[in-house]
């Protein structure tokens, strides 16, 4: 049996990392315990195992290339954020598991949100795999933990990057600002540069009317009150960050016509190929899209993973 390129961890929703990485001609194995992600990403013809990565051996999963895109409801905008109280308690548990500790019961018994202590099992893998590139992405907010990352990585002569991204600038016709963290071990890191300086809109990816209106879900008063109201945007605007209520949204035409966004717009607008066979009820595939990492993003990431810089190396970008 051919041992895989990559190992992907949490499957990045369904398939995102998969499809950066096939660009390069790499194959990918991966694990998530999400069944109707795995049933997708088996449709699709990829190698993943429905598994708990927390109760995972490493030792299983031998690969050149370590991803992970850990659940983000703990630290996202659309949910309580309790995981932004647990990060003292995450970045303690990454320095021990780091210095090969296995201390995850005791910080996640810490937490607010259990969930929150997912942002450090990849070091678990990392330490015992040590692949020759790792390729982590996040919400924003999830930044200052890949700077343990940075750290300890760095003393076992990575060379690494983390800073916030935008799809939008490389492809993906959304605005979506992740959190990326790149280390290699063979070459040196920079930030990825930008594809795209002219952000391709819902209407250039989807050929809809650029005059129809993208309704997106109602926000609470408590969102309104904290951050202000997300606005309904033109199909010729780049879309807002797909999320996991994208089954919500719908379109409104000038002659009032309504239509619902429909899973094929949801995915190509996270920039996954025309034909992806998501399974499972409209709820699921519409959390497994919301969930994945833009195929254009993954795609930048390794390729900033394995080109040589030039420029002087900035740990934390901001």
């Amino acid at each position: 049996m051919t041992t895989p390129d990559a190992t992907d961890l949490f499957t990045g929703g369904a398939g995102g990392w998969h499809y950066g990485l096939a660009a390069h001609g790499l194959t990918a194995r991966g694990i998530d315990f999400d069944r109707w992600a795995v049933a997708t990403r088996h449709a699709a013809g990829h190698d993943v195992d429905l598994g708990d990565v927390t109760l995972a051996d490493p030792a299983d999963y031998p690969c050149r290339v370590l991803t992970a895109s850990p659940t983000c409801r703990p630290y996202t905008l659309g949910g309580k954020q309790e995981g932004l109280g647990d990060r003292k308690a995450v970045g303690e548990a990454i320095d021990d598991l780091a210095a090969g500790r296995d201390t995850r019961d005791v910080h996640r018994a810490r937490c607010v949100n259990a969930d929150s202590l997912l942002a450090a099992e990849p070091m678990r893998w990392i330490r015992s795999l040590r692949p020759r590139i790792v390729l982590m992405e996040q919400v924003p907010a999830v930044l200052p933990l890949w700077r343990p990352y940075c750290r300890h990585l760095a003393v076992w002569g990575y060379s690494v990057w983390a800073g916030v991204l935008n799809a939008a600038d490389f492809g993906t016709p959304q605005n979506r600002r992740r959190a990326l963290f790149i280390a290699s071990l063979d070459s040196e890191v920079t930030a990825p540069q930008p594809t795209h300086r002219v952000h391709r809109s819902m209407a250039d990816a989807l050929g809809v009317d650029p005059a129809a209106v993208l309704v997106t879900r109602r926000d609470s008063k408590e969102r309104v009150a904290k951050y202000g109201s997300r606005r309904n945007r033109t199909a010729a605007e780049i879309a807002p960050s797909i999320t996991g209520e994208c089954w919500r949204w719908y379109w409104q035409h000038a002659d009032g016509r309504e239509e619902p966004l429909t899973p094929a717009q949801a995915a190509a607008l996270q920039g996954f190929p025309a034909g992806h066979p998501w399974q499972g009820p409209k709820t699921r595939i519409a959390l497994q899209i919301g969930n994945a990492i833009p195929p254009q993003l993954a795609d930048a990431a390794y390729t900033a993973a394995i080109r040589a810089g030039q420029q002087q190396l900035s740990l934390y970008a901001a």
